[in-house]
């Protein structure tokens, strides 16, 4: 399997405010790519995944990631 670059999108609540995100993800399939959202979420922001919400998740080309770093992973 190779690994794919993911675009996902959705709101989280923090003190009771909501927050829109966009993150680019590298993984190996849609549901990893999910996982990773609440891992991420979870950890810098100590959020539960009851206050993640994703909106949309949609493969996309490495070179077209905003993140630099998946950039050049995905363009070896």
């Amino acid at each position: 399997m190779a690994v794919k670059t993911y675009k996902i999108t959705g709101v989280f609540r923090q003190n009771r405010k909501k927050h829109v995100f966009n993150l680019d993800a590298r993984a190996l399939n849609e549901e990893s790519a999910k996982e990773t959202v609440f891992k991420n979420f979870g950890s810098k922001h100590k959020l539960k995944k009851r206050d993640i919400t994703i909106e949309n998740v949609t493969e996309i080309e490495s070179k077209d990631s905003k993140s630099l770093v998946i950039q050049q992973i995905g363009g070896e």
